[in-house]
């Protein structure tokens, strides 16, 4: 935050999660002894990603129909939630109106594919769509640009992201999600 604060306008969430990639790296093959908590030691597959995962269909645990549905209808309940009050606060911060039909159409669609690829659902990100705006990205351009990126960290760089400390990765949480508390409003 002090970062932001005294030199602004700078990508200091990328320069911090570099660092902590670095220190990561470095303490788990030379200075074991103050090795923290990485990333790859709470999620070892991380190491080597793989774009489909079909092993959810083998169907292992044999989980009641109910409890599939009752799960299904509460996540999609908080996915149409959050996607509409991130694309809310994205309007607010940027003074533009968005289309709710497209935006829930989007993420369903969005969801059904990350489903069927054994992947988890996903929303409009509160923290995302901040950093996005506050970084200057205010067009929709910029979610698709997102989304190459994170494809190209996770099929190329993903074997030096799992470096990252998560108390690193916690940091970067926290200062974005205070980043979108609107001071001036509660003022």
């Amino acid at each position: 935050m002090s970062l932001m604060k005294y030199f602004p306008g700078k990508p200091w969430i990328i320069f911090i999660a570099l660092v902590g990639m670095i220190y990561g790296y470095i303490t788990v093959n030379f200075i074991s002894g103050i090795k923290p908590l990485i990333l790859k030691d709470k999620y070892p597959t991380m190491v080597h990603p793989k774009l489909f995962d079909f092993t959810w269909m083998e169907n292992k645990n044999k989980i009641p129909l109910s409890h599939i549905l009752i799960g299904s209808a509460e996540v999609a309940f908080v996915a149409v939630l959050e996607t509409l009050i991130s694309a809310r606060i994205a309007d607010n911060m940027t003074g533009t109106r968005f289309n709710q039909s497209k935006e829930v159409f989007g993420m369903s669609l969005g969801n059904t594919l990350a489903g069927l690829m054994g992947g988890a659902p996903c929303t409009g990100v509160l923290v995302r769509t901040g950093v996005n705006v506050t970084a200057g990205a205010t067009d929709k351009v910029s979610q698709l640009i997102n989304s190459i990126v994170v494809l190209i960290i996770t099929l190329l760089f993903m074997p030096a992201f799992v470096y990252i400390p998560l108390p690193c990765i916690a940091a970067i949480l926290i200062v974005a999600a205070t980043r979108l508390v609107p001071f001036k409003v509660i003022k």
